[in-house]
């Protein structure tokens, strides 16, 4: 099969088109024949090593595993021994850890859902990741409320979108950061306040929100306090250098109560459970996945080194199959 292979840390242009052997599902996994899935800043992450930290989980002096992708969606060719809640043939879509960007990729029975019809492939490609970050960061993280207020930073990327129409599903009242060119998106995704970044600063509106769901990382420790209502809550999910982001593991607050907010970050959990909820407000039209450009997996390398760029409005989609 084809599959998108990395064989050192660094820049996207080393990513390789390369033929690998179709691999053989465990017992409690199930083979999926890829036709769709998209790429995430872990993307990047992942082939460049950077933060050096993340080496830790990719590999220290390589990255192992060597296929790129986590985003799947496709169909089921093979099943695992002890998997019986998939059939060959179904739908499904799910996250693994690595190995999406290719034809064939064997995925945890547990991290995937069945997709119904009225929801396409190519939409249900851009959901897991950004998706299920954003509803762990917002329903599980922040508990967001029906008439909170809610600040998004960073509304146009993969989990901003995402994290704009799941906040207005839970009842918010969503505050927007984008660039004036993007106010038109996230109007269209539900955002009752817009704040064009090149004309105001959200830090400096004297303003509180009960949530800040940071995707950019330009929000600092010691900014975070003013920004939010007494136990309110500041998630960090994007970050822009390592100093910002130790600031905040460092000195997390995860506890409420203390008449001080809660200001930390997280990594998303992926589960069958989170992805079938996605999937089913989806199907009822109440959540969709901005999908900006196509690529086919001859051009992986070149979707990758534009996320990494920064800047892309929703999500771009790799057409696998």
């Amino acid at each position: 099969m084809k599959a998108i292979y990395c064989p050192a840390y660094g820049p996207a242009h080393l990513l390789q088109l390369k033929e690998v052997p179709v691999p053989e599902p465990k017992a409690d996994e199930v083979l999926v024949r890829v036709m769709y899935s998209s790429v995430n800043a872990y993307d990047w992450h992942f082939y460049t090593g950077e933060p050096w930290l993340a080496r830790f989980s990719f590999g220290l002096l390589r990255p192992n595993p060597s296929i790129l992708g986590a985003d799947v969606s496709g169909i089921v060719e093979k099943t695992g021994r002890h998997v019986s809640a998939f059939q060959p043939g179904d739908r499904v879509v799910g996250e693994v850890t690595s190995g999406a960007w290719a034809e064939y990729v064997c995925v945890r029975a547990e991290r995937l859902t069945s997709l119904p019809v009225s929801v396409s492939l190519e939409q249900a490609a851009g959901m897991p990741m950004a998706g299920q970050t954003a509803l762990q960061g917002l329903r599980n993280h922040a508990r967001v409320q029906a008439g909170q207020k809610v600040l998004i930073n960073g509304a146009t990327g993969g989990v901003g979108t995402f994290s704009v129409q799941i906040a207005k599903i839970l009842g918010a009242e969503v505050w927007a950061v984008c660039r004036t060119g993007n106010m038109e998106l996230v109007k269209s995704l539900g955002a009752d306040h817009i704040i064009d970044y090149t004309r105001e600063d959200f830090r400096q509106m004297n303003m509180q929100w009960d949530v800040v769901l940071d995707n950019v990382g330009n929000i600092t420790r010691r900014q975070y306090e003013p920004l939010l209502q007494p136990d309110g809550t500041g998630i960090m999910i994007g970050f822009q250098n390592m100093k910002t982001l130790m600031g905040i593991m460092l000195r997390q607050r995860k506890k409420s109560g203390s008449g001080k907010p809660r200001v930390f970050s997280f990594t998303a959990e992926p589960n069958a459970a989170d992805m079938a909820q996605l999937v089913a407000w989806a199907a009822s039209g109440q959540l969709r996945s901005v999908i900006t450009k196509r690529f086919p997996l001859t051009e992986a390398a070149k979707a990758a080194a534009l996320q990494q760029e920064g800047h892309v409005q929703g999500k771009l989609v790799l057409e696998i199959a």
